[in-house]
């Protein structure tokens, strides 16, 4: 939140140092040093407060990451040998989901959600310095916001779309290199290697279709979005420059140095905001990995290995005996594994 509150007080004091330049020659080095150590102060104060954000919300990404790998492996664990059957949930794909999902959940956490916090305290900030100081040039300028957010929200819906399929269709590219890899002698024996290869392309080669495609929306969306500021720089150069030729009891009337503190207010806020859009697609990816995770984590098996709940025996004799056990998997149900099974064992 400090860190937010930067490029306010850089707008503010911007303004005053314009407001100085226009005073006689003689007295503008008696007024320069005070802003001038004023702008050392603010620097000081953002490199401690961007180590401190960085520092913290990283420590608490990596500690976020580390315990989500642990739960999804041990709820995999968890589940029956039938859940493994399905070929979605292959040993290539979930060694692929445990090692991508987790570290992909930073996207919407560690230092970016610092930034994003950073983000929203500098736009209250700004707003305010804005409307302090001409609550009708901020008024015109705000009646650009929603192209800004109807670009991001564009932008936002694009990369996440694309997340989604590319995810599932890596997942499936993870599925055939890991089982080629783990029985590479048989496939060496039967001399499949190419054949592979190709369906290891071929799965590749959509998700890179599928972007080449998104990227175009992406960089029309993200093109869009960059481009509305100098959209708003135009607005605010001329609103400005009528109001500075107004009279002083003229409702529309603001001083020179008051436009600039307004349109550096402004436009920081508005670089911020592109920065945190910028984060769009890492962000997307994250939702995508961290609903995929939370539906892990609460698919409980019919027969939970890891519950306490039961009756315990106080004797066991060590005997077992099943009698015409007919069974088969969820997936499978047309293949029995076990046709009337009658055993004894002692």
């Amino acid at each position: 939140m400090i860190n937010g509150s930067i490029f306010p007080l850089f707008a503010i004091f911007f303004g005053e140092i314009l407001e100085v330049f226009g005073l006689p020659a003689e007295e503008v080095f008696g007024e320069i040093h005070l802003w001038a150590g004023l702008f050392i102060l603010l620097g000081v104060v953002s490199g401690l407060s961007q180590f401190s954000k960085q520092f913290c919300f990283s420590v608490s990404g990596e500690n976020l990451t580390s315990r989500l790998r642990s739960r999804s492996f041990k709820a995999m664990l968890r589940q029956d040998i039938g859940w493994f059957d399905d070929e979605r949930n292959s040993s290539g794909a979930l060694t692929t989901r445990l090692s991508s999902d987790a570290g992909q959940v930073q996207g919407a956490t560690g230092s970016r959600l610092g930034t994003i916090v950073e983000t929203l305290t500098g736009l209250v900030l700004v707003l305010v310095v804005a409307f302090i100081y001409s609550w009708v040039l901020t008024l015109v300028i705000l009646g650009i916001v929603p192209l800004m957010m109807l670009a991001g929200l564009l932008q936002l819906k694009a990369v996440a779309g694309h997340a989604t399929n590319s995810t599932k269709a890596l997942e499936s590219a993870g599925k055939v290199a890991v089982d080629s890899i783990e029985n590479i002698r048989t496939v060496a024996t039967l001399g499949i290697e190419e054949s592979f290869f190709n369906q290891y392309k071929g799965l590749v080669r959509k998700p890179y279709k599928q972007a080449l495609l998104n990227s175009f929306a992406y960089g029309m969306t993200y093109g869009f979005s960059q481009s509305i500021l100098f959209f708003m720089y135009a607005v605010v150069f001329r609103f400005g420059a009528y109001q500075v030729t107004r009279s002083p009891d003229h409702i529309a009337f603001a001083a020179y140095e008051d436009v600039f503190r307004v349109f550096t207010a402004l436009v920081f806020g508005a670089l911020t905001l592109g920065q945190a859009g910028a984060f769009a697609p890492n962000y997307a990816k994250a939702k995508v990995s961290a609903n995929r995770i939370f539906s892990l984590l609460d698919l409980k098996p019919a027969i939970d290995s890891y519950s306490k709940d039961g009756d315990e025996l106080d004797h066991v004799t060590g005997e077992i005996d099943a009698s015409d056990v007919i069974f088969h998997y969820p997936t499978r149900p047309e293949v029995k594994v076990l046709q009337g099974l009658t055993v004894s064992v002692k």
